[in-house]
């Protein structure tokens, strides 16, 4: 039996994304022949709604990182991954993610406090003042709050891990001018990692609790 709480919506939960410990990271990975590029972000906010009795019903998210947290580990790279000839963070400060859909949801594994789903996403990828529709495979993994759980975060909880690729030729990335950088130094396909968990504890509450 599931107890719905206050941070319960019609159809589910409402799962927080913005863990106070930042645990929550997004890796992007570029593999061209003269360099790899392997860079992360730990500042993903923003909130997911699902409904583990139901996961093809009401699955959305709107999830945002900032540009200027993408670190790649050399300072002057990031530099140049935040200038106008890349991602732009001036004009274009946050990526962001939004999932409208869910589809073709499989429960794979199922315990005492736990569901876990294979399922397909689908929603709207913005980057660089450009959106674009996208669809993945995802992973999700539902937790009734419980004495280990609650060791990580306050509140059900919903686990997240997911990858696909992103084309910078769909969001007008093209590198500085007369510069055949994309293909050589840089890939023209990005691989982008996720691994989030979320809470149904808002975060100034789940910070009261830490």
């Amino acid at each position: 039996l599931i107890v719905i709480s206050a941070s319960a919506f019609a159809e589910g939960y409402k799962f927080y994304i913005d863990d106070p410990m930042n645990r929550n990271t997004i890796t992007f990975k570029s593999e061209a022949p003269l360099e790899d590029i392997v860079g992360t972000s730990n500042q993903i906010t923003g909130y997911i709604n699902f409904d583990p009795d139901n996961p093809q019903k009401g699955g959305t998210a709107d999830l945002s990182v900032p540009i200027a947290s993408l670190n790649t580990g050399i300072p002057l790279r990031n530099e140049h991954l935040q200038s106008p000839n890349w991602l732009n963070a001036e004009k274009h400060q946050d990526i962001t993610l939004r999932i409208n859909k869910v589809k073709n949801a499989k429960l794979i594994k199922e315990m005492e406090n736990s569901q876990t789903f294979e399922l397909i996403v689908t929603g709207k990828f913005s980057l660089n003042g450009e959106s674009r529709q996208i669809e993945f495979p995802a992973r999700v993994t539902f937790l009734k709050e419980n004495e280990m759980t609650k060791m990580k975060l306050p509140g059900n909880l919903l686990a997240i891990r997911t990858n696909f690729k992103v084309a910078l030729a769909d969001y007008n990335i093209t590198g500085p001018e007369n510069m055949p950088l994309i293909g050589a130094k840089v890939s023209k396909e990005i691989d982008i990692n996720i691994n989030l968990i979320g809470s149904t504890t808002p975060p100034s509450m789940a910070n009261e609790k830490m």
